[in-house]
């Protein structure tokens, strides 16, 4: 078999050849059959610049040791000997990148902030490209993980779900809850069937506390369907668990519990990027007091006649209470609130086994034995302040932005325009805008001589600028970054009056 041209891979990757084969029998008989030619790979083709966005969520305290992401340039080519390395100013003392390759490490625990990390990165045949991988660290622990709840997403792989649905699912998820509440999704489990398992959690504003799982639950499954609609998914269960049949006897009950990996999950796509730690589930039986075992099968030890409720031990037949409960069965709630255990002005609730402090802004800790409040100077101008950890968040109301939304905006309905008047001289042109629109125009400013323009506009995404000064002739750069998602991006043109 010869081909009769040049076969790229890019261009087409397999051919299915049909082939008839006749014999010399009276009568001629033939067959017909198919060969399925599969084009092989080289590496022919440019590294292109990865402007990408990485949700890195880390368990507190917990330092992964294995790399958390891949920051290699974008290839049309499916194989390349990549290495990256820092360019520039970068948070060295927090990265890292593995020697000869583009596997991204975390040297020291990092804050709760986001990260710009500029890189350098080849495919080992032709010249390097730089871009920069923006990096936003997400912290979880125990407690958000007891609050979280489990969605099973139907057929989904999480490389997928991270170009095409990510954006929109949370901000589905959102809308179902108070516009100042915090959404955050600590992980990703793909499952063997191959649905997608998103371990979810929601912090409410007014409380600082997340929604118990049953709210979290209740409150997605009666907005189940505007979700789906929204992120254009189907999800089986907003309450996933590893529990089948109910093993357990004698009135035990099976519960899930989610286990938290050294290893680490990475859900890989061109322009983002999540990596959490592995999230396993595992099951296990809640037995009542008087039988234990691995299924609620074996007979507890009763201490003396009765049995040790809530953790209690039996000492010389009578039952050794934990702190937060008393009696002689330890049945009894312990009411910690009554020894003023919240701190700050802080409001405390008493729950079975423990309590919980309801902090004032600015406080936080166990008991809100921490933090000042940053607030108390109502620095946002233009909206609502949020406390954080030694310093403040302002929440913009619509159409401001800023450090302290002292910063305004102007929203465009479809062919609506504002308009300015016409530049004299180009030197240095800076936008701020957000937007949804995959081509837009944001500037466009006309020339007295003809066909002469400046503009600066969205095309599939990406901002490109195109300027026709005095020959007649359109020089158009663009930048390799998506920025219709709804965020902030600032544009900014500049000339270089020395060339």
């Amino acid at each position: 078999m010869k081909t009769k041209d040049v076969i790229d891979r890019e261009v087409d990757e397999l051919f299915n050849v049909p082939v008839i084969v006749t014999d010399n029998g009276q009568p001629r008989m033939s067959s017909t059959l198919t060969f399925k030619v599969m084009v092989s790979d080289i590496n022919d083709n440019d590294p292109q610049p990865r402007y990408a966005r990485l949700f890195l969520s880390l368990f507190e305290g917990v330092v992964p040791t294995v790399p958390v992401a891949s920051v290699r340039p974008l290839d049309d080519d499916i194989f390349g000997s990549y290495s990256c390395e820092f360019e520039g100013t970068n948070p060295t003392a927090v990265f890292g990148i593995q020697p000869n390759s583009c596997d991204l490490m975390i040297k020291s625990f990092p804050i709760e902030s986001s990260y710009t990390l500029h890189v350098r990165g080849d495919d080992g045949s032709v010249n390097p490209v730089t871009y920069d991988i923006d990096v936003k660290v997400m912290l979880f622990d125990n407690n958000s993980v007891t609050h979280s709840t489990i969605l099973q997403i139907a057929d989904v792989t999480a490389d997928h779900f991270m170009e095409a649905k990510y954006v929109n699912f949370l901000r589905a998820v959102g809308q179902a809850f108070s516009t100042q509440d915090t959404v955050k999704l600590l992980g990703f489990t793909q499952h063997a069937t191959g649905d997608l398992l998103l371990h979810l959690v929601v912090k409410n504003f007014a409380d600082d506390e997340y929604y118990s799982q049953e709210v979290l639950r209740d409150t997605l499954a009666a907005r189940k369907s505007e979700i789906e609609k929204e992120s254009v998914v189907f999800i089986v269960d907003v309450a996933y668990s590893s529990c089948g049949t109910n093993y357990c006897q004698n009135g035990g009950s099976c519960a899930s519990q989610v286990n938290v990996q050294s290893s680490r999950f990475v859900a890989d796509s061109d322009f983002r990027i999540f990596s959490n730690p592995s999230l396993t589930l595992s099951t296990y039986c809640k037995c009542p007091p008087e039988y234990t075992g691995p299924d609620c099968s074996q007979q507890a030890t009763p201490c003396g006649n009765i049995y040790c409720h809530n953790g209690g031990t039996c000492n010389n037949q009578q039952c050794q209470c934990t702190a937060a409960w008393i009696g002689s069965s330890c049945e009894q709630d312990v009411n910690e609130c009554v020894r003023d255990v919240c701190q700050n002005g802080a409001t405390c609730e008493n729950t079975p086994g423990d309590y919980v402090c309801h902090c004032r802004d600015g406080y936080f800790g166990k008991t809100c034995q921490e933090g000042d409040n940053y607030c108390q100077s109502n620095p946002c101008q233009y909206g609502t302040c949020e406390n954080l950890v030694n310093t403040f968040q302002c929440r913009c109301n619509y159409g401001y932005f800023g450090r302290t939304c002292q910063l305004s905006s102007t929203g465009f309905h479809e062919s609506s325009y504002l308009e300015f008047p016409t530049l004299t001289t180009l030197s240095n042109i800076e936008v701020t805008f957000a937007t949804e629109k995959q081509n837009s125009l944001l500037m466009y400013n006309p020339s007295s001589r003809s066909n002469n323009f400046v503009a600066l506009e969205i095309v599939n995404g990406r901002v490109q600028f195109s300027v026709s000064l005095g020959t007649g002739e359109i020089t158009r750069l663009s930048v390799a970054k998506s920025v219709n998602t709804g965020q902030w991006f600032k544009a900014n043109v500049a000339r270089n009056t020395e060339v």
